[in-house]
């Protein structure tokens, strides 16, 4: 057995126009003989605001600040892009969108590349289409490579998350061939929490047909896959909810929802 200990230092940048932070991270890896796998350098990500524009006490929620900002200071609506660059023209509550035209929508504050979801159940990018987690590659897959072809899709490939990325890229999808999974932070950082659930908690103007089955909290029905495995558990990947806005850890042979992503590495 080998143990590694290694700490990668980075500068710590604030970005305050834009309300969000490039994060230091101190990476500590322990494994066994293949440490490569097991070591990871995680660059600094530029996130969202939450899309919160309302306060609390300890009685009740959905206030305004401005009757809690004696009692209960600054709280999330209190500060950041939702209250300082709240210009809704592009998009709610501090977020900035941009809509193509072909496909895809910008995310103005994180530079993200969005893939735009279809309500035509024939095509590629069709909304209601599942895969299962799936990565021959072992890069994001931490000893685990998931399931092949383990969804119901009607891409003409398998119903898997490595096939569908291959498909989309082959298509050149906006213009762009690098699109891939997004990191958890990443799905993360287009919720929209200030919406209620069931949702879809997401700005639906700019990303229409988002995938939310229903009221009743199908659980693994709305899940979103990210690109990464869930420590120590190999057999498992994070995803995320658009009708919760939380995140969970999912068995990879489950068939579950994707959006991809391109940018931000």
């Amino acid at each position: 057995m080998k143990h590694l200990n290694q700490q990668t230092n980075f500068s710590v940048m604030v970005k305050r126009s834009a309300s969000v932070l490039f994060l230091p991270f101190v990476l500590s890896a322990c494994g066994g003989d293949d440490v490569s796998s097991n070591l990871a350098i995680i660059a600094p990500v530029v996130l969202n605001d939450t899309g919160v524009t309302l306060c609390a006490d300890q009685f009740e929620d959905g206030q305004s600040c401005t009757a809690t900002a004696v009692t209960h200071p600054r709280q999330d609506a209190d500060l950041g892009r939702d209250v300082n660059d709240n210009n809704t023209a592009d998009g709610s509550a501090g977020f900035s969108f941009t809509n193509t035209g072909s496909g895809c929508v910008i995310d103005n504050i994180t530079g993200l590349v969005w893939e735009l979801k279809s309500a035509d159940s024939s095509s590629l990018s069709a909304n209601n289409n599942t895969y299962s987690w799936y990565d021959s590659s072992r890069s994001y897959a931490a000893g685990d490579l998931g399931l092949e072809n383990g969804g119901t899709c009607s891409a003409p490939a398998s119903c898997d998350t490595q096939a569908y990325i291959a498909a989309i890229n082959q298509t050149a999808m906006c213009g762009f061939n690098d699109w891939r999974l997004p990191s958890r932070a990443e799905l993360q950082s287009i919720v929209d929490y200030s919406q209620d659930e069931p949702g879809p908690m997401i700005d639906s103007y700019y990303f229409s047909n988002t995938h939310n089955p229903d009221a009743v909290h199908r659980l693994h029905r709305d899940w979103y896959w990210s690109s990464q495995t869930a420590a120590g558990y190999a057999n498992y990947a994070w995803a995320v909810s658009f009708n919760t806005g939380g995140d969970t850890q999912m068995a990879k042979h489950t068939p579950q929802l994707i959006r991809l992503v391109r940018g931000g590495l």
